[in-house]
């Protein structure tokens, strides 16, 4: 009796467990399920596309350049260089298709944002090309004959008052723009770097080509202008370029030891990045005449005297300085009174 009723009870506790184990497997299985809904299929449910870039890459139209001569101004930007020369690259490698246009024009119009951006200075220097690239062949480096088809030739100034728009103007006019070198860029750069070096001050040089363009030859003739300045006139040249439908900028071009940058037309072709870009290429920071580490726009007390601690108005930190002889009293009289 006591055997069968130890055998009832093993079941039970067996029964048990069974039970308690099949509900915690529930449990589980509802836990890790996850909810359907159904939905009854439409032919017209949405669809995403992929993003539509046409417009982008195709509308440079659109252009309101930034008032960069308020900031000027305010800030009191320290300009840099007072001779810009732009070589505008007009080669057969400058008529490929980009963005609905040849390269050339492109090139063109970011010039236009450049000039329509820049502020009035006190500007000397020129606008160039290349020998330019007709329907029909290569325009010669000889410049071309007026308008009335006399034998007088029509040129701009090679050097002279540097105007945005006049010059932009002279870009447009472009059949009788002054024209450089044999068709390469290298050749190009040396009648320009003739020019620069006659200046003997120091200049801004601005070339828009594409990277492809600029070869072992193109920088040498670069280091050649460079060298020359600093030789014979102490005087130095920044080179910034644009690379014309290219997509990422030329770092390798770039020197840590001497001024200028690369940057694409695309990355400048938008209000803020050009009025940055031209800022960049012609100013220094803000003007802090004491030199105590506050821009003189900020600068509530701008002639601080030297190795004075200052604070963030540019005052001086614990009051007004003192001069030697006040502070020998100063000493004296604490000699005295400890004496």
């Amino acid at each position: 009796m006591l055997g069968a009723f130890r055998a009832s009870e093993t079941i039970g506790r067996i029964f048990k467990a069974v039970i308690v184990m099949a509900m915690l497997l529930f449990l589980i299985g509802c836990t890790s399920s996850e909810m359907l809904v159904k939905v009854s299929a439409s032919d017209d449910s949405a669809t995403v596309d992929p993003y539509n870039t046409s417009t982008y890459k195709n509308n440079i139209a659109l252009f309101s350049p930034l008032a960069l001569q308020q900031k000027i101004n305010r800030q009191k930007l320290q300009q840099k260089s007072s001779n810009l020369f732009v070589l505008l690259d007009a080669s057969a490698a400058m008529q490929d298709d980009y963005r609905n246009m040849s390269r050339y024009e492109y090139g063109v119009e970011i010039l236009n944002r450049f000039h329509q951006t820049l502020p009035e200075l006190n500007l000397h220097g020129g606008v160039f090309k290349t020998t330019a690239y007709s329907g029909s062949g290569f325009f010669s480096s000889v410049f071309s004959t007026g308008p009335d088809g006399g034998d007088e030739n029509r040129r701009y100034p090679v050097y002279g008052e540097y105007k945005p728009m006049q010059m932009q103007q002279q870009v447009l006019d472009a059949q009788y723009l002054n024209k450089m070198g044999d068709g390469s860029l290298h050749t190009a750069i040396a009648e320009l770097a003739d020019i620069v070096v006659d200046i003997r001050q120091p200049s801004t040089l601005l070339l828009l080509t594409r990277w492809e363009r600029i070869d072992e030859k193109a920088m040498i003739e670069l280091e050649r202008l460079r060298e020359k300045l600093k030789l014979e006139h102490d005087q130095d040249v920044c080179v910034y370029t644009i690379g014309v439908g290219n997509n990422y900028s030329r770092a390798r071009f770039d020197q840590v030891d001497t001024c200028g940058f690369s940057v694409t037309a695309d990355n400048i072709a938008q209000p803020r990045d050009m009025s940055h870009f031209v800022e960049r290429m012609f100013f220094f920071g803000p003007a802090d005449t004491d030199n105590d580490g506050i821009y003189d726009y900020q600068d509530k007390c701008p002639d601080t005297q030297k190795d004075r601690l200052v604070g963030f108005d540019g005052c001086n930190r614990f009051g007004a300085a003192l001069s030697p002889d006040s502070l020998l009293n100063i000493a004296l009289a604490k000699v005295r009174s400890i004496q």
